[in-house]
């Protein structure tokens, strides 16, 4: 291993340009930018080997190895020449943050069986320490949201028990719990609910993950654990963990329990604040005096988990070694050639990843270097095994910088290449992705089987895998670097908050038949709301629009709930929520509601041609009601309005606003139609906006999207500070308008 450039050394590297090589590396693919022919897959392995290797003893931003990874990242960014792109003229950006070790003993006794630690469970980092014993309860995903309608603890009482709990957010609420999927979240809430212990369950292999230290809990001891274990404690009130997450990833919270198994825990932390770690970032500096100062980021975590209580080392060889490398890599092949790029390219190894996403999360705070704003992030995370595939996610917030990758793909490389449109927050890219900065993760497909254990070693890594990320991430930088016009969007924002929350418009049945998707998903529509009236036939246009759904590469899918609505969008599908626009029919058949309902439809506009009495209006709320769809109001009157929800009560429903001087104001609505109403607002292109800005009672509306970012831009201006921030009042207020209530309400609507 090569000796490590520290200290004063390191800062003597600064500037030093590094010598050219006389014998470049053969090309490779035709197709590929010219200035990238010598990156090879092998040489790459090479580099990730010594960067993995035990002497480096698991890189835990904050501590010794971490410093000596930072020193090793740095020297390679100089010996290289990159320009050093932090604000104090070096490679090194310092941030503080709070760490965590674990330290022996530590153990867990289930029932009475001794379990084996690294084989049956691991530590989670940010754990607090102690040794309980107690009852374990299965809490599901351990969310504590009644408002949301879901809450794991609503039938239990946890007090003095150890919490077991799923990791993740389920299947039918992913995108609305993006704060409670966090580990952190749940052991924390755990604590808050009086527990003593905490055990999050996934998968069979025992691996390790982050509380994050803002959820730390001192006297709170934390660990992971498998799904065997998991079984063994479940069988006793005779589950099975599997079934239990179907469940809940299918319809919804379920029924927490007790399991009437004992456990013992014990754990050893060690706690230390105020703790440095240090992003490094090294540049090659954009040539146009126009859009020079536009930056391309490209960006991998260097730190692992360190060393475990047992003393073995935790190398990261996939997780993320490999990410390294290939930035390195990527660096190496640009300045070798003397690439000289329109726009600045800067190369970025996060510290603190494992820990918190830390380091991004400073660096998307500062952004230090000298900019004109951030084209986007390319993250690469874990890119060393499975297929020789890359996925890269997030594209669909971002339609015009994903044009631009989707267009820099190499013709040989278009079947290695998947583009997803969502992404989470598993990595580097989510600080910058939440401030509304493009920003996409990067990894290969297929199973990462040693995720955050001590097997993830060079030996299991494939340089076929490393060279194929090489290859894409590389020619979109190449691209972007070198496009000629400006690539900054003012609406990138609240571009990405339409896409946050799910969002509707609505068309005729004829007009459903004709949509083009790809127009859609770019608007950030999720779904289509397919009006049907009475003289389109419901049973036929249902028939048809099924047809359509499941003809060969079909783009759409029927939606029959909310989860289904999401699992299209993730699949670059448009959903179809049919709407029963059946006045008469339901007036005159009393079971016509269970019909519609039987045929797909999930909403229904009972008096738009139904001029009933009130007795016979209730009669048909009532119906509607007793088969769970959703009622729209639209056609009532003020009064009617106000009947209608003294019948519905707390039961979701939907009223079109249509703008014009004979419109009611909007406060003369909200007051008769009541809270749980969702107005929709008519602009004469389509619905726009569905819900109205609480605070000052003014719509949000627009005839087309560029209208409503517009909106959202001025909205947004008003509220100066972290309105942007997970969690916030105003972002789900953001949410809500573009989407999320009628989600909700769909799921009451099962």
């Amino acid at each position: 291993m090569r000796r490590l450039v520290t200290g004063l050394a390191l800062l003597a590297l600064v500037g030093l340009p590094r010598a050219i090589h006389a014998e470049e590396a053969a090309e490779t693919a035709s197709d590929l930018p010219e200035i990238l022919a010598g990156l090879d897959g092998q040489a790459i392995w090479e580099t990730c080997k010594e960067f993995c290797a035990d002497d480096m003893k698991g890189r835990k931003t904050g501590w010794k190895s971490g410093d000596e990874a930072e020193a090793w990242v740095a020297s390679k960014m100089a010996e290289m020449g990159l320009h050093p792109a932090d604000s104090g003229g070096t490679y090194l950006e310092p941030f503080t943050f709070d760490t965590a070790t674990t330290k022996a003993p530590i153990t867990l006794k289930v029932g009475d069986k001794q379990l084996e630690y690294s084989k049956d469970f691991f530590d989670l980092i940010y754990t607090g320490s102690g040794k309980v014993t107690g009852e374990i309860v299965f809490c599901g995903y351990g969310i504590h949201r009644p408002d949301a309608d879901w809450d794991d603890y609503a039938d239990v009482d946890v007090k003095g028990k150890i919490v077991m709990a799923i990791r993740g957010a389920p299947a039918v609420r992913r995108t609305e719990f993006m704060e409670e999927r966090y580990i952190g979240y749940k052991s924390s809430t755990a604590a808050d609910k009086g527990a003593i212990g905490f055990i999050l369950v996934e998968g069979e292999k025992a691996s390790t993950g982050t509380i994050q230290a803002r959820f730390y809990r001192s006297a709170m001891p934390s660990v992971w654990a498998t799904e065997a274990v998991a079984d063994d404690v479940l069988a006793a009130a005779n589950k099975r963990y599997k079934k239990e997450k179907s469940l809940r990833d299918a319809s919804g919270p379920g029924t927490s329990f007790a399991t009437g198994v004992t456990a013992s825990l014990e754990v050893n932390s060690e706690y230390r604040k105020g703790a440095t770690g240090r992003n490094i970032l090294g540049a090659i500096k954009g040539r146009d005096p126009d859009i020079g100062k536009e930056v391309i980021l490209v960006g991998a975590h260097m730190d692992h988990l360190g060393i475990d209580p047992t003393g073995q080392v935790f190398n990261g060889a996939d997780d993320n070694a490999t990410g390294t490398a290939v930035l390195l890599h990527i660096a190496d092949q640009l300045t070798l050639k003397r690439w000289k790029p329109k726009r600045t390219v800067v190369f970025v190894a996060f510290a603190a990843e494992e820990q918190g996403l830390y380091g991004a999360a400073a660096l998307a705070q500062q952004l230090p270097f000298e900019h004109d704003g951030v084209v986007c992030l390319l993250n690469m995370d874990m890119v060393g095994q499975g297929e020789p595939k890359i996925r890269i996610s997030g594209v669909g917030s971002y339609p015009k910088i994903f044009e631009k990758l989707k267009g820099a793909v190499p013709p040989s490389m278009k079947d290695k290449v998947n583009f997803s449109l969502r992404t989470a927050p598993n990595g580097d890219h989510w600080p910058f992705h939440n401030r509304g900065i493009p920003a996409f993760f990067i990894a290969t497909q297929g199973k990462h089987p040693n995720y955050h254990t001590p097997l993830d070693d060079i030996e299991r890594i494939e340089p076929e895998l490393l060279e194929v990320t090489a290859k894409a991430v590389g020619s979109w930088v190449v691209a972007l670097g070198e496009h000629p016009e400006s690539l900054i969007d003012k609406h990138t924002m609240p571009h990405f908050l339409l896409r946050e929350g799910p969002r509707f418009d609505v068309v005729t049945a004829k007009q459903a038949m004709a949509v083009d998707v790809d127009t859609l998903l770019a608007d950030g529509v999720s779904a289509l709301i397919v009006d049907v009236n009475e003289a389109d036939g419901f049973e036929t246009v249902a028939k048809e629009l099924r047809a359509k759904a499941k003809a060969k590469d079909s783009r759409f899918a029927i939606a029959h709930s909310a989860s289904g609505i999401q699992n299209a969008y993730n699949r670059a599908k448009i959903a179809f929520l049919l709407r029963a626009r059946a006045g008469k029919t339901l007036a005159a058949d009393p079971t016509a509601a269970k019909a519609l309902k039987k045929l797909g439809y999930k909403i229904v506009a009972p008096f738009l041609d139904a001029p009933e009495a009130a007795a016979k209006k209730t009669e048909i709320l009532q119906q509607v009601v007793a088969n769970k769809m959703l009622v729209d109001l639209t056609g009532l009157d003020v009064d009617g309005l106000k009947a209608a929800r003294a019948t519905l009560k707390t039961w979701p429903a939907l009223l079109k606003q249509h703008h014009g001087p004979k419109a009611a104001p909007l406060a003369t609505l909200q007051a008769a139609a009541g809270p749980e109403t969702l107005i929709v607002c008519l602009c004469g292109h389509g619905v726009h906006a569905v819900a109205p800005v609480a605070e000052t009672g003014a719509m949000l509306c627009s005839p087309d999207v560029n209208g409503l970012c517009d909106a959202l831009l001025a909205w947004c201006a008003e509220r100066p500070g972290t309105w942007w921030e997970p969690g916030s009042a105003d972002r789900k207020e953001i949410r809500a308008l573009l989407g999320g209530r009628l989600v909700q309400w769909l799921r009451r609507a099962r």
